[in-house]
């Protein structure tokens, strides 16, 4: 397996002297030169101290006002009305939102987050049939609904208006009283990039102004989960949602953050990713999200409730961890060393809501596209996962007429497939990525923002990087807001040592006289070189106070550029 090292790209339109950011701001050298790919001089301040006054309007969403007066109708007829959200963080922050939001306007409203498992995701005719026979005057979907046409459709001819808040792919007019969505072609709000939670704070706003900025740490925790692009909007919602929660924490985030022994002071987009969203995530994929909610939902319950359900949080995350740990060596013993351009495993065994999280282990350790299928009633549910080189949405495309229900995008998608279609969809899907890509398709990608020294790695360096967090997702583009990673080239290796069970390893990189504690990520020590180059992000070390580098690769050997 190749590993592809390049130069991450910077965004259409910076360009910024990184001589000038050094000169003017005062940054490290290679802080100036990050600053410089990603961000225009003229919108440098911004970036570097985002504020709250540069957000957009909420009514600038084409159907906010009728929104709000179908709401406040709703108010004033005591209608029921009923936030329909999804179990992930982002459905389950949105959730939180808009029902922290009505429940001061009125008693007369309730949450529904379907079941991971047994529901799926979105607002099926089913449910929608059962929230009418229960009275449902306004149902208001959050990170769901664009979809939907059939749900609306039979909510609409039970009498109930429909609001739809959402982010995903629009698939036309639904029929609904109000639609915001700023993917939708149509719309005219001027950020695309909002997560659920963002729309449902938007209208939060909308409704209550600028009381609603005390839910900010919410939309922040989905929106560092859920992956979005952390620029614009995003960014100034991520930045002070954070603040918020280190300076004054909702009682029930506070909950969370001490039963899993998290300083709110110390809390980073980083904290959130690999602390925070699992836990959340853990209630929906291995039991019922409502746990999750229900922590969050009301910050006067009793601190007691608070720290019991923040516990069974982190038992639910325990219980997802060693199921998700089972459900890997399963699978690897599937494979039985025998890959070709993908993988496609299944097992009736396996928990649906774990698919994704184990077909991105399998990604990360094999370099090829991944699926994987659980058997619930009488269908094939599926999760796939891809590489950079290979769009996993495009490839299934073609064994769309197998599917019963589809969707995704170029590095994930969902499925399920019909139960007399699953031995030809597994044939049939593995001999077209055989046929489809050789094996030069199958290469990781790595990227990195500057080629640096170890002379130059200071402590100046490490707190000049404060400035450009929070930080987003990895890839390609710098449009997410990255991590910054640095290339050390033909540096020397010594005190080569397995960690995690020998699937990683940490060793000590020399370069220029100085010395640094690294580890790296799925590759072996039995694999490592004395002389390699290495690409990772650097961090002070929580236990020694000194920097140390996270490498993503560091075999000379496989390294290509």
């Amino acid at each position: 397996m190749k590993t592809r090292i390049l130069e991450r790209e910077g965004i259409k339109g910076a360009g910024a002297s990184a001589d000038k950011c050094l000169k003017e701001l005062g940054l490290h050298r290679y802080v100036a030169e990050i600053v410089s790919k990603r961000v225009p001089l003229s919108d440098i301040d911004a970036f570097l101290n985002p504020d709250i006054r540069d957000m957009h309007s909420p009514d600038l969403f084409n159907d906010m006002g009728k929104a709000v007066e179908l709401i406040h109708k709703a108010v004033r007829e005591n209608r029921q009305i009923c936030v329909y959200g999804d179990y992930d963080v982002d459905g389950i922050c949105a959730s939180v939102i808009l029902y922290r939001t009505l429940v001061r306007m009125t008693p007369n409203v309730s949450v529904y987050i379907p079941e991971r498992n047994s529901e799926g995701y979105g607002i099926g005719a089913e449910n929608a049939s059962r929230l009418l026979a229960e009275g449902t005057g306004l149902l208001i979907s959050v990170d769901c609904g664009s979809s939907d046409a059939e749900a609306v459709s039979i909510l609409k001819q039970g009498g109930a208006d429909v609001i739809i808040t959402d982010h995903h792919i629009c698939t036309g007019d639904i029929g609904a009283d109000a639609f915001m969505n700023p993917k939708c072609p149509q719309e005219k709000y001027p950020y695309k990039d909002l997560c659920g939670a963002g729309v449902a704070f938007k209208l939060a706003c909308a409704l209550t102004g600028r009381s609603a900025f005390n839910l900010i740490d919410f939309a922040a925790l989905a929106t560092v989960a859920d992956m979005v692009p952390l620029s614009g909007e995003n960014r100034i919602i991520a930045a002070k949602g954070i603040y918020k929660i280190r300076k004054a924490p909702d009682p029930c985030l506070k909950a969370l953050l001490d039963v899993t022994g998290i300083d709110c002071r110390d809390l980073t987009s980083e904290t959130i990713s690999f602390s925070i969203a699992p836990r959340i995530n853990a209630a929906g994929r291995v039991e019922s999200p409502k746990t999750a909610f229900s922590l969050l939902s009301d910050s006067d319950v009793d601190p007691t409730e608070l720290e019991r359900l923040a516990k069974e949080l982190c038992s639910l995350n325990a219980k997802r961890q060693s199921l998700q740990r089972d459900m890997l060596a399963d699978a690897k013993s599937m494979i039985s060393g025998r890959i070709g351009n993908s993988i496609v495993l299944r097992s009736s065994e396996w928990e649906p809501g774990l698919l994704g999280l184990t077909a991105a282990r399998l990604v990360a350790e094999n370099c090829v596209p991944v699926v994987l299928l659980s058997s619930r009633s009488g269908q094939w549910i599926g999760s796939a996962r891809s590489i950079d080189s290979i769009n996993i949405h495009d490839a299934l495309s073609n064994f769309a007429s197998m599917f019963s229900r589809f969707g995704g995008h170029s590095m994930a998608a969902g499925l399920t497939v019909k139960d007399e279609c699953i031995d030809e969809f597994s044939k049939s899907f593995t001999r077209y990525m055989n046929e489809t890509y050789d094996h030069s398709s199958l290469v990781r990608r790595l990227y990195y923002d500057v080629e640096a020294d170890l002379s130059e790695v200071d402590m100046k360096l490490i707190e000049d990087m404060a400035l450009l967090e929070p930080y987003g997702r990895s890839g390609a583009s710098v449009d997410s807001n990255p991590a910054p990673s640095f290339l050390f080239r033909g540096v020397e290796l010594t005190d080569i040592r397995p960690i995690g069970g020998g699937a990683h390893a940490r060793f000590v990189m020399h370069q220029s006289g100085k010395r640094m504690s690294c580890v790296a990520f799925n590759t072996p020590a039995e694999d490592m070189p004395d002389i390699a180059d290495v690409t990772g992000s650097l961090k002070v070390s929580s236990y020694s106070g000194n920097i140390e580098l996270t490498a993503e690769a560091a075999v000379a050997s496989d390294v290509e550029f």
